[in-house]
């Protein structure tokens, strides 16, 4: 009887710290992301585009022709800045909640025609929420934000 109860306190122990481990992973991983998930809220759907590989005007331009063709209803703006000195970000405002932001960004996964004026694998496009754009816009580090983009919206 006493193995058998040494036995079990041996696994409990076992569980108990795989249990914390496992905590512990989860906490450091999600305190290293300087980003938030929630699903409500306003979202924003930004294009990065390197300096000098398109013609950003006439992307804008496409852009603001498909929104009054397709979304006309969602009362939409686009507005362009310099992220950096390499990247120009576009953005088209806003979205209530990620799932409205997710349909705009699939439309435009699904139509290269929007970017015929942009050098192909000079850009790249996601949704963001207003809280996230502004840690973004601060830091500038897409990588980073790509893969918080990644892990939590495809």
């Amino acid at each position: 009887l006493d193995l058998i109860r040494k036995q079990k306190s041996a696994e409990v122990i076992t569980s108990d710290t795989t249990k914390t481990l496992t905590a512990i992973a989860v906490d450091t991983t999600q305190a290293k992301s300087k980003f938030v998930f929630k699903e409500d809220g306003d979202y924003f759907w930004v294009t990065i585009v390197q300096n000098g590989k398109g013609d950003i005007t006439k992307f804008k331009t496409k852009l603001s022709d498909i929104n009054s063709q397709s979304f006309s209803m969602d009362e939409l703006t686009i507005s362009s800045v310099f992220l950096d000195i390499n990247n120009q970000l576009v953005s088209v405002k806003s979205f209530d909640g990620k799932e409205h932001a997710m349909q705009y960004y699939n439309f435009f996964k699904d139509n290269a025609e929007a970017f015929k004026d942009l050098v192909p694998g000079t850009y790249q496009s996601f949704i963001i929420s207003s809280e996230n754009y502004i840690t973004f816009y601060k830091d500038k580090n897409i990588q980073d934000y790509q893969q918080f983009f990644t892990q939590n919206f495809k």
